[in-house]
């Protein structure tokens, strides 16, 4: 599991709460004000710019509480001795009292941007006036005065768009001035130093996040210099941590394995070298105790070793390497081009019009203020990226009336045709607006906004984005219900319940609403090629399509299927690698190969930022290794183009290549797969025929190849005269691989266009997987030996420590549960059913059966936590436990009374258990509460039902605060016991 430490060093995010932990000598205060007042407005960003203080903290080790607006108003700052305001617009005179208290008191503080006059004024500045960017790029970093203070960077990236100038006074002074993008010192104040703290005069923005770290590092510090040594020990401790490894040996075993280029197994070679001398440095430095000096080597280290591992990714043909661009490009588009064609990107996604503005001269858009500075944005773009030979795919913000007036919105309201929630919200909890899909003059909006584009620019593609509503609340207005009805035949009586989750008319509402989004891009996907038969339509996602198909009524999978789409981009943001494999996983499988599939990769968004290139080169990675036919980056900035691009040029982006979108039409057909339902499954070695048809004109070669591009065999050449339909054998390689076919459609008379074109994923199992396949789908095997026999349902929370637990006792015969099958149940005593991690598993079908089995064929069954009847899980004896009535934050239980579930635990003692909370249960009539909470609520619930037993925990025995497994032991050990042998009527045998 990769370490979260790669920067200034953070071993696990060290965020505390006042509310609940011991006091912390820093904290950060929310704008919590600002957000309650002005949701809409100021308080959007609230979020953001706590973020990027905060993620600068945490990957340099430093504690820190979280404080917000009304724990400064209630003195919670006393005590402490430094405290950020990232960004606090709203304040009360309290608010303001108790900072100056805590000024005076001897605390120091970071005040961003925005800041009360008499705080100004106990810092040591004035404020003059504020200043907006005449053009993007006016205040594009900060450049930091040598010698104020040790530790800070020469420089920091921070693209602002305004700036409050400030003027030192009472001898404070000037830490940091702007640079324009030229790097011309504008001479207006960045960042000022008093003897009480710091004033920056804009937000904190998240590009150029390592140097930031260090900025904001070397500012506590100087104020709290023991802070040194504990991040010169977190830093040093830290090297080799880049991506999967722990180590540089783990990199250098890695490299052993590959067979590298030379060339690039030299320098590869070289930078561990350079890693390892400089982390023996390092560690020297850090022993002599100068801590700044042995902090620098470390991240030299950290450096050569991110270097060492772009070595080790190597390039692919036929993928999309794209970027998302910003409305304001913070660079001119010719720079731009020209930076990612130097770099191996072939595909840019400039955001070029939203709701009702565009960046260029439109029929059917406002002008917005970018076109208004800077003319015809589309135009500017598309010059520059033919010049480079760049694919430019146009991004358009949909549905959302954004840049709308007031006026404009008023008129879009009387008319009917913004969307209202279910309780009447008029917003998206953003203080955006939105147009109701459902409404005609709608529909025709973003289908001419959409059509416009390729009429008159006619770029490479065109990239729908927020395709969706904004939330499962969406939209319920007036016109939604006249049209509703109107489709359905018939008058909905209760408006929305009728229509929500649980109502008679959900089903067909919601097939309705989702229609509603899916009629538009059909139109959208149909009308633009009639236009331009090369135009692309592509699509940002939202990741979990089997969720939001249903929220937010994207069902993107459908537009795949359906040919509407010729890639997807699912927005798969998130800096944990192991979420962002799973998530791409089942997208590769969900598209199951009917267009490529493009990853979202959020270097730069609101949920992650990437500290360096190697967070990105790893998910690159992983997207290949699963299947995926390339990426796109959110978003391109000066960041991006300066530090991550050219790490990235080193090996992974090395080649020259072209999207596999404008790939020929090759089509791949499979035999029938090993394991039903999971398409393209084999046995590693197996011998399978496919079935492959070209269009006219192609020739090249088929090959087999692993995911990450190698080649694996190769199986036949294609001539242009050839049939176009072959049929090839292939043995299964183990794990993920793909059919590939490099070619060229070489048409009579015409210019050859080459092409790349690879087919879904090829599932090749082990021998082992095979036989835990086998193992998972066939009966339950019971170990031999005497006792209960009692099988756990081990794909659940705290399954696994039941199992082990029941294992350790000699009068049990304790095995896994991997299916619900008849065949498996049957050869139970004792059915055990911690919470499921899928929770749909128990369906009616599978609640009559367990029903059945303890009602006439005596068995026992024991559930725990949610499986008692809770959120998603169904209650399968209410006559015992009806229902889950609520969960409680507590681990307090005590036995109820006397009852052989509670046998040698005395009633009335308190005890606790290992997981922070519990489910409360609500007693059915054949029930007897056994255990309880303090406040004598049910906890566990037990009964006779016909000749069987029952027991509902709302305890999650054997799963820790951290939602892993812990062993089960003492009280709750004998606990288990009790339920175990009551429910499997031990105590008759005994």
């Amino acid at each position: 599991m990769r370490k979260r430490s790669l920067i200034w060093v953070a071993l696990g995010v060290v965020v505390t709460f006042a509310a609940c932990q011991a006091q912390q000598e820093i904290a950060v205060v929310r704008g919590t004000f600002t957000e309650e007042r002005d949701a809409g407005g100021e308080g959007r960003g609230i979020q953001r710019y706590l973020n990027a203080v905060t993620s600068c903290l945490d990957q340099m080790g430093v504690r820190y509480d979280l404080l917000r607006d009304e724990d400064v108003e209630a003195g919670k700052l006393a005590g402490r001795k430094f405290a950020f305001f990232p960004y606090n617009p709203q304040r009360s005179d309290k608010w303001v009292e108790e900072v100056l208290k805590f000024i005076g008191g001897g605390g120091k503080v970071f005040i961003f941007y925005s800041v009360d006059p008499k705080i100004a004024e106990a810092l040591g500045f004035t404020p003059k006036t504020h200043v907006k960017q005449k053009a993007p790029g006016d205040f594009a970093s900060i450049k930091f005065v040598p010698g104020v203070i040790k530790g800070l960077p020469e420089s920091a990236i921070q693209s602002s768009w305004n700036v409050q100038v400030v003027e030192p006074m009472d001898g404070a002074k000037v830490l940091a001035t702007w640079l324009d993008a030229k790097g011309t010192d504008t001479g207006y104040p960045a960042v000022v130093l008093s003897d009480k703290g710091y004033y920056m005069s804009h937000v904190l923005l998240t590009d150029d996040v390592t140097k930031k770290a260090q900025f904001l590092f070397a500012c506590v510090a100087h104020f709290l210099p023991h802070l040194w040594a504990e991040a010169a020990r977190q830093r040093v401790g830290a090297i080799g941590h880049v991506a999967a490894f722990d180590s540089l040996d783990g990199m250098k075993e890695r490299l052993e394995q590959e067979k590298t280029h030379r060339k690039v197994a030299e320098e590869c070679e070289k930078l561990l070298a350079q890693a390892e001398a400089k982390a023996k440095e390092a560690n020297s430095l850090a022993g002599e105790k100068k801590y700044e000096e042995a902090i620098a080597a470390a991240e030299s280290a950290h450096e050569a070793a991110v270097a060492a591992y772009a070595y080790l990714v190597p390039a692919r043909e036929g993928e999309c390497r794209g970027v998302w661009i910003p409305s304001k490009i913070w660079t001119t588009w010719d720079e731009a081009m020209k930076t990612l064609k130097e770099n191996g990107f072939n595909a840019a996604f400039p955001h070029m019009c939203s709701g009702y503005t565009a960046n260029y001269p439109s029929d059917i858009l406002n002008p917005s203020d970018v076109l208004k500075e800077s003319g015809d944005q589309l135009k500017a773009c598309l010059e520059a990226a033919r010049k480079y030979g760049i694919q430019v795919h146009v991004w358009r913000v949909n549905w959302r009336a954004s840049r709308a007036g007031e006026e404009e919105l008023a008129k879009l309201e009387q008319e009917g045709r913004l969307q209202v929630g279910v309780d009447g919200e008029k917003t998206d909890g953003h203080g955006g607006r939105w147009l109701c899909p459902s409404h005609p003059l709608n529909k025709k909006h973003e289908i001419d906004a959409m059509l416009e584009i390729v009429r008159k620019y006619h770029p490479d593609g065109i990239h729908f984005d927020y395709i969706r509503y904004p939330s499962s609340k969406f939209c319920y207005c007036p016109g939604c219900r006249e049209r509703f009805e109107k489709t359905l035949g018939e008058k909905v009586a209760d408006w929305p319940k009728d229509v929500r989750k649980g109502g008679v008319h959900f089903g067909k509402f919601d097939d309705w609403r989702r229609d509603q989004i899916t009629q538009v891009v059909a139109a959208v996907s149909e009308q633009a090629r009639k236009l331009d038969p090369k135009i692309k339509i592509s699509a940002a996602v939202f990741r979990n399509w089997k969720v939001h198909r249903q929220s937010v009524g994207q069902d993107w999978k459908l537009w795949c299927e359906k040919g509407y789409l010729d890639f997807v981009c699912p927005m798969d943001y998130t800096d944990n690698p192991e979420r962002f494999g799973k998530e791409v996983a089942e997208q590769v499988d969900w598209v199951a190969g009917t267009v490529p599939l493009y990853p979202g990769i959020g270097a730069f968004s609101s949920s992650s930022r990437f500290p360096d290139a190697s967070y990105l080169l790893h998910q690159i990675e992983i997207a290949r290794g699963l299947g995926a036919d390339g990426f796109l980056i959110f978003h391109y900035n000066e960041d991006l183009a300066k530090r991550f691009l050219p790490v990235l040029r080193l090996s992974a982006t090395s080649n020259d290549t072209f999207p596999p979108d404008g790939a020929s039409d090759v089509r791949f057909e499979f035999p029938k797969p090993f394991i039903p339902d999971h398409p393209r499954t084999f046995r590693q070695g197996e011998a399978i025929s496919l079935k492959m048809t070209f269009c006219k004109h192609v020739m090249g070669r088929v090959e087999v190849e692993g995911c990450d591009g190698r080649v694996i065999a190769s199986l036949d050449a294609i001539l242009a005269e050839d049939k176009r339909e072959r049929t090839v054998r292939v043995t299964v390689p183990e794990g993920r691989s793909r059919i590939a076919v490099y070619g060229q459609i070489v048409p009579p008379g015409g210019k050859p266009c080459s092409f790349v074109k690879r087919s879904a994923p090829l599932i090749g199992l082990s021998q082992k997987e095979v036989e835990d396949y086998q193992l998972r789908t066939g009966p339950a095997i019971v170990p031999p030996g005497n006792g209960i026999r009692v099988g756990v349902a081990v794909d659940s929370y705290g399954g696994g420590a039941i199992l082990d637990a029941l294992r350790s006792q000699e009068n049990m015969c304790a095995f896994p549960l991997y299916n619900f099958i008849p065949e498996s149940l049957a050869v139970c005593d004792v059915i055990v059913i911690p919470q499921l991690k899928e929770a749909a598993r128990i369906d009616g079908k599978l609640v009559g059966r367990l029903r059945d089995l303890v009602e006439k064929q005596g068995k026992g069954l024991v559930v725990t936590h949610d499986a008692i009847g809770y959120r998603d899980h169904p209650a399968i004896i209410p006559e015992i436990a009806a229902k889950g009535s609520g969960h409680v934050k507590d681990t307090e239980w005590k036995a109820a009374g006397e009852h052989p579930v509670t046998k040698g635990l005395a009633p009335g003692q308190t005890f606790k258990h290992t997981y922070y909370d519990h489910v409360l249960i609500e007693p059915g009539a054949k029930g007897t509460v056994v255990v309880m909470d303090p406040a004598g609520k049910a906890i566990v619930v037990a009964g006779e039902f016909g000749s069987g037993r029952y027991v509902a925990d709302g305890m999650a025995t054997g799963l820790g605060a951290d939602n892993k497994d812990v062993p089960v032991e003492g009280v709750e050990m004998q606990l288990l016991l009790n339920m175990v042998r009551w429910a499997g009527k031990a105590e008759r045998q005994e």
